[in-house]
């Protein structure tokens, strides 16, 4: 998670300039022809999620030629979580309000986009959802201080936390950590980012509909710790990388989910996800 695409081959036909203003979301990776020293070589680079692939930028060079035979886009970013955000969440699970942020994360494979199907996992009997905020950084990100933390935003957007219950109380019960039963693949839905520019977020209302009936409801001016009070606790101990995500937290009314349930996530009254259950 968060590492810089490497680029392999004929390294010397490229400047470091051409690759210095690449995001870090987004790998791309593809084989091409070079006639100059007539060979075939793989190359990758990253791109910032969002953007438009611009190949012949990236072989903007006199003396470099040739077609491209394959390519394929692969996501990277680091994933983190926080736990317990909203009193009424952790009173309905039985769980103390934190004193301060639970951070726990998802590796990129976790993602699920695009208005994709959630596929139930034959692994648990219980998987419920979550809704949540979510932050997407847009400059790297370290020791930062409260009154500066919104700085680092970009954009937000609505997710998902999918969370298998059972796995997790049983995790719990033994005294062990329970990745297994938040970071499991395509266990965190996003949807539709939206320009932090257009908005505030000390008072950002969203909800979930489970077959079209309200099911959570929440606003951001409830959370426990607000936004930049993340951002200074997290990138305390880790370092925050242009297109990471912070999903923030979940308020109440989780439940389980069922095979042809359909759940859509709005922000206001903008519909931001849609997700059905196979």
């Amino acid at each position: 998670m968060g590492t810089r695409g490497t680029y392999f081959g004929c390294t010397s036909l490229f400047g470091n300039d051409i690759w210095s203003g690449l995001g870090q979301l987004v790998q791309i990776v593809g084989l091409a022809c070079c006639w100059d020293c007539n060979i075939l070589w793989l190359f990758s680079a990253s791109q910032q999620v969002g953007q438009t692939v611009n190949l012949h930028s990236i072989f903007k060079n006199d003396r470099i030629g040739g077609s491209i035979f394959w390519i394929s886009i692969e996501f990277q970013m680091s994933i983190f979580c926080v736990g317990r955000n909203y009193v009424l969440h952790a009173q309905e699970l039985n769980n103390p309000v934190p004193a301060e942020p639970l951070i726990f994360m998802k590796p990129n494979t976790a993602l699920l986009r695009d208005n994709k199907d959630f596929y139930f996992p034959n692994f648990s009997k219980e998987i419920h959802y979550e809704v949540e905020l979510v932050l997407k950084i847009g400059k790297k990100a370290k020791c930062v201080a409260v009154n500066k933390a919104l700085e680092y935003i970009s954009h937000f957007s609505l997710g998902i936390d999918f969370t298998a219950r059972d796995i997790q109380e049983k995790c719990k019960k033994n005294g062990h950590p329970w990745e297994i039963a938040k970071a499991f693949d395509h266990s965190a839905v996003l949807g539709e980012m939206i320009e932090i520019s257009d908005s505030r977020l000390d008072d950002i209302a969203f909800s979930l509909t489970k077959n079209k009936n309200i099911v959570q409801s929440g606003n951001s001016k409830d959370m426990l710790f607000k936004p930049n009070h993340i951002i200074n606790y997290i990138s305390q101990f880790f370092t925050l990388q242009v297109n990471d995500l912070i999903f923030t937290g979940t308020p109440a009314g989780v439940g389980p989910i069922q095979i042809g349930d359909q759940y859509e996530g709005f922000i206001g009254q903008k519909s931001i996800f849609s997700c059905k259950i196979k």
